[in-house]
């Protein structure tokens, strides 16, 4: 994956125009087969966005950029536990609690290609979601409570994605 060159230069800015927000994430392009096409079209969330986070990840690693200050108390940064949604895990930790920043130009570019973890890995993402949402139930209180409309969505998708995994097995 690549980043493009006003990358860094947009984003630090963006950190020291607004001190309110711990999290930036970008815009990027997909390149596949040699054609490079805008991931997203419509502009994403900013400010709070847990709860939007929660129904999708709208935040590709290799666009974020947080601040320092915003994850020193943590103790640990990835789950160990996690192999494919880790960095996911991670972002949802530092949003609970902070602001993000959008910017809506594409800054990098996300190379698709066969080899790919995420793609080697996909079948782990219905298991691996159903523990981040166990972990945050213990994690933050009221957690399952003030997030209701959201793990009831996110427990629906584990469980469409869990049927297409089983699907794709031997064991239909």
């Amino acid at each position: 994956d690549l980043w493009l060159s006003k990358k860094l230069e947009r984003q630090v800015r963006l950190f020291e125009e607004r001190d309110d927000i711990d999290f930036i994430y970008t815009n990027f392009f997909c390149l596949k087969n040699g054609v490079k096409k805008i991931y997203f079209r419509k502009p994403n969330p900013e400010g709070r966005v847990f709860r939007e986070f929660l129904y999708t990840n709208f935040a590709a690693l290799l666009t974020v950029m947080i601040r320092r200050s915003s994850v020193e108390a943590f103790s640990e940064f990835f789950d160990v536990n996690l192999k494919l949604c880790e960095e996911y895990e991670f972002f949802m930790r530092v949003l609970y609690n902070s602001k993000a920043g959008y910017i809506k130009e594409p800054l990098a570019i996300y190379r698709i290609h066969k080899d790919m973890g995420s793609l080697k890995l996909i079948e782990r993402w219905p298991y691996e979601m159903a523990y981040i949402l166990n972990k945050f139930s213990q994690l933050y209180k009221n957690f399952d409570e003030d997030h209701k409309k959201e793990i009831s969505y996110m427990r629906a998708k584990i469980a469409y994605y869990k049927a297409r995994v089983e699907m794709a097995g031997s064991d239909r």
